[in-house]
């Protein structure tokens, strides 16, 4: 039986990179996502270049059937050695004004779903005594991002949550990142949520997704939290000293 990853958000962006990646690394491929035809697109590139078997599920994480019987398909797949939860979405308002149930249902994905697909597959890769987790999280995880409130803190959570999990299941075998992309060259930070971006991660320090996957493998095992680029290193250490005097003299404490 081939080794397989499952693969959440893989229709596009570092998602793709990551089915692309594991491709060539010779997995069997689950790929998850809400866009049917993108993920259709996907499974086209990937089969005209990879001989790997390639399986593909449109679903929306922030649905609880959805997510259950997601499941119930990974928790009967003793093949499954390497799970990215890559999927996400943001939604740009100040909390106060914003529609609380559209914001829960991004805590359902970021979160929820992230740690029922974690769970699933924890009792395969503890009897096989390997495997691998990565959580893709975000520099904003670090940074107060006004009008992103549950964004950033829901990527802390996946932060928080992958350091002590990789504690827990180190003895099994099982590895855990979380991994910390700031602007990359994807559709991703050309939406409304990040308008304001480029004040303070320009445009001219993106890097490539294919980039991001790399140091995510490579990275793999040698420490838990990842933040591929030495810019977004030194802007992450940059706001921890600052963030707070900036939020304070905007009058935003």
């Amino acid at each position: 039986m081939n080794k397989k990853a499952v693969i959440t958000g893989a229709n596009r962006g570092i998602g793709k990179c990551f089915a692309m990646k594991c491709a060539q690394k010779g997995y069997d491929l689950l790929l998850i996502a809400r866009d049917n035809g993108m993920l259709e697109e996907c499974f086209k590139e990937i089969k005209s270049k990879y001989t790997v078997d390639v399986t593909i599920i449109s679903a929306d994480l922030s649905k609880p059937e959805d997510v259950k019987a997601l499941v119930l398909k990974i928790s009967e797949d003793t093949s499954i050695e390497l799970l990215i939860n890559n999927a996400g979405f943001a939604i740009p308002s100040f909390f106060i004004e914003s529609d609380i149930e559209a914001q829960m249902d991004m805590v359902r994905v970021h979160n929820e779903a992230l740690l029922r697909l974690t769970r699933a597959v924890l009792p395969i890769m503890k009897n096989n005594r390997k495997g691998a987790i990565i959580n893709v999280s975000s520099t904003l995880a670090y940074i107060p991002f006004v009008t992103n409130s549950v964004y950033c803190a829901s990527k802390a959570f996946i932060n928080v949550f992958s350091d002590i999990l990789q504690r827990e299941v180190k003895g099994y075998g099982i590895l855990v990142q979380a991994l910390n992309p700031g602007r990359t060259k994807t559709d991703f930070y050309n939406r409304a949520a990040f308008q304001n971006v480029e004040k303070t991660n320009p445009k001219n320090k993106e890097i490539s997704p294919e980039a991001v996957v790399d140091i995510s493998f490579r990275k793999l095992g040698k420490s838990v939290v990842v933040i591929p680029g030495l810019n977004n290193k030194m802007m992450i250490l940059f706001k921890k000293i600052t963030a707070n005097m900036i939020m304070k003299k905007k009058g935003i404490k």
